[in-house]
């Protein structure tokens, strides 16, 4: 699988600045179960059972590396299906979506120092949705779970 040739025209951007440490940052978005409580409602029981890897990587040590699959799923029904198609351990995730209402797919998550010792998160998704409207909507709920999911995460990094 490899990146689109054209990005949708909607977007989302996330940064963040965290005193954690760059390898438990992307060790956190490079597990596809922990990067699936980013998305889920504050109140879900089991915030990251609707995202699980269904496919390991295809290319290099790291289950959830390159050519991995993520599939967001309720009950019988596959909302969304994701393959990361850049993993450098670190620095860098991407992912295109191959199955769900959206095409034009592709989400970069990079990760680098910040002058305070800790990490910086810059999430950048670029989409098109196959129903007309839809898209504005999405990009605004994607963006708001980020930030509340980022908010959670930080606090559970805190107590652990």
């Amino acid at each position: 699988m490899t990146r689109p040739q054209k990005l949708g025209p909607q977007r989302v951007h996330f940064t963040t600045d965290t005193a954690l440490d760059r390898d438990a940052v992307f060790a956190f978005f490079a597990d596809h179960e922990r990067f699936g409580t980013l998305f889920a409602p504050s109140f879900a029981a089991k915030p990251g059972a609707l995202i699980k890897r269904t496919g390991t990587a295809t290319e290099g040590q790291d289950p959830n590396g390159v050519g991995s699959v993520r599939s967001a799923k309720l009950g019988p029904f596959t909302l969304l299906e994701e393959v990361i198609v850049t993993f450098e351990p670190g620095v860098c995730i991407e992912y295109t979506a191959t199955r769900g209402p959206i095409r034009n797919h592709l989400g970069r998550i990079e990760f680098s120092d910040n002058a305070d010792g800790g990490t910086h998160i810059d999430y950048r998704i670029w989409f098109d949705t196959v129903l007309p409207g839809l898209g504005k909507l999405l990009a605004l709920q994607l963006g708001n779970a980020l930030n509340g999911g980022w908010k959670r995460t930080e606090r559970q990094f805190a107590t652990a």
